[in-house]
């Protein structure tokens, strides 16, 4: 490829990008072939491999990589692995028994740097921790097909309603709602409200008591000016109200 690209890019080191490198071990799990480049995943060249089960360069783990003969399916193994630079890195590795002739000869199979997709998992994951430990109810409801897309679990606190309820029936929002505020709701949810302005309704909760529910809410606009969903902040305000 680099002989297509001039002399301006011939120093360029693909592996430096590359998150997915080939193997080949034997029946006991030891790496017979290994793609080079490796070594900026693992920290280790590819010939320093061969002969090696993985569990001999993860770092200060002890966790034995041991591949598992199943015929016809591939086999996953997630890991996180300690370098020699003491840098945690998170690793699939995708495998699949070999045969010839019908008997096992070993595994071939990929290892893929999965450490970017696990960092977004744990901010996921914190955020939501956050969101659903706040006091008030964040949401995200979506237009098409109308429901919601996310709602904080706070909401049980406030109407004993869980997310899941919500998410199960889109309707559950409008069927809760005291019928003078019906029309707030519906036109907050097709595009027709000041979103520069709070609103207060009024929803029923499990015990069929009316709650006041102030909302902040902010629309979201495809690339055409269309409404495909808003974000929004509740709160109760029953108490402030009396």
């Amino acid at each position: 490829m680099k002989s297509f690209l001039g002399n301006d890019f011939s120093d360029i080191n693909f592996n430096m990008v590359k998150r997915e490198f080939y193997f080949v071990a034997d029946q006991m799990s030891r790496i017979v072939y290994i793609e080079e480049g490796i070594e900026t995943l693992l920290e280790h060249k590819s010939e320093e491999l061969i002969g090696k089960n993985l569990s001999d360069i993860i770092g200060e783990q002890k966790v034995l990589i041991q591949f598992k003969e199943v015929a016809d399916r591939e086999n996953t193994i997630a890991i996180p692995v300690l370098t020699k630079s003491k840098v945690i890195t998170h690793i699939n590795i995708l495998y699949r028994s070999h045969y010839v002739d019908g008997i096992h000869k070993g595994y071939y199979g990929s290892i893929i740097n999965i450490t970017k997709e696990k960092d977004l998992e744990y901010r996921h994951q914190l955020l939501t921790r956050i969101l659903d430990n706040s006091k008030d109810v964040i949401y995200y409801f979506r237009v098409e097909p109308k429901g919601f897309e996310y709602i904080s679990r706070s909401i049980e606190k406030v109407l004993g309603y869980t997310p899941e309820d919500y998410y199960n029936d889109p309707e559950l929002v409008f069927s809760t709602a005291h019928p003078d505020y019906l029309q707030e709701l519906i036109d907050k949810a097709e595009g027709n409200a000041d979103y520069s302005k709070p609103i207060v309704t009024r929803w029923r909760d499990r015990d069929d008591v009316y709650h006041c529910i102030e909302d902040y809410s902010i629309p979201e606009y495809n690339m055409f000016g269309e409404l495909i969903g808003v974000f929004g902040v509740c709160r109760d305000v029953t108490n402030n109200l009396k």
